[in-house]
């Protein structure tokens, strides 16, 4: 069952070493540079969330949710302003063609529709023009262009809508700890256990 764990000191030294194939290089930041860049952005005020892709405890790749924007991104596109992003996703070369990506960004927004740092009406990520592949995968899931570019990556968004919660739990799977999973579009998921025991995932604080 495939998992997002946040990053902590012991899985980033394994996160590090993940990596993609030759010719996906000019697509996607090495993971150093992504850890980098979380740290800044927290720095600067902004707020980030970087999570390890795990299939059981398999580490097989990395996805990084952004919000907003920190205090010295000056050039940021606009759709940035008070919305989540979809901010970098790799597969581990040893663990691609498996589904894994595809699940990974179903489990990230269904993070992102939790709305960790309050409501907003999109995510939005970029890729690369000549990444064809990442541009029939963001759009499958309803990703739509904008006309809007961040420095040379296309832009591509979609809006959000919260997390189904039935007024019935009728045909829900048992939780240990809150006793009813409500049954979603995809998955069965405890709302009670979207910030604990599901994803493992907790909001990095900011001081």
């Amino acid at each position: 069952m495939l998992r997002l764990e946040k990053i902590n000191g012991k899985n980033v030294w394994d996160i590090l070493k993940l990596s993609v194939n030759e010719d996906q290089r000019e697509f996607v930041a090495s993971n150093d540079v992504s850890i980098i860049e979380a740290y800044t952005t927290i720095t600067n005020n902004g707020y980030v969330f970087p999570f390890g892709i795990y299939d059981e405890d398999i580490l097989v790749g990395f996805v990084m949710i952004g919000y907003d924007k920190d205090d010295y991104w000056d050039d940021a596109p606009q759709i940035a302003d008070n919305n989540y992003n979809l901010w970098r996703l790799m597969i581990d070369k040893r663990y691609q063609q498996k589904g894994y990506g595809r699940k990974a960004i179903e489990l990230a927004l269904e993070f992102i529709k939790t709305f960790p740092c309050g409501r907003a009406e999109y995510c939005w990520l970029s890729y690369e023009p000549d990444n064809k592949v990442a541009k029939n995968l963001y759009e499958s899931f309803g990703f739509e262009e904008t006309g809007e570019m961040d420095g040379e990556e296309i832009i591509e968004v979609l809006t959000l809508r919260e997390q189904e919660i039935p007024t019935s739990i009728g045909g829900g799977m048992n939780c240990d700890k809150h006793g009813t999973y409500y049954v979603g579009k995809r998955t069965n998921v405890c709302y009670n256990c979207i910030h604990e025991q599901s994803y493992q995932i907790q909001s990095i604080s900011h001081n």
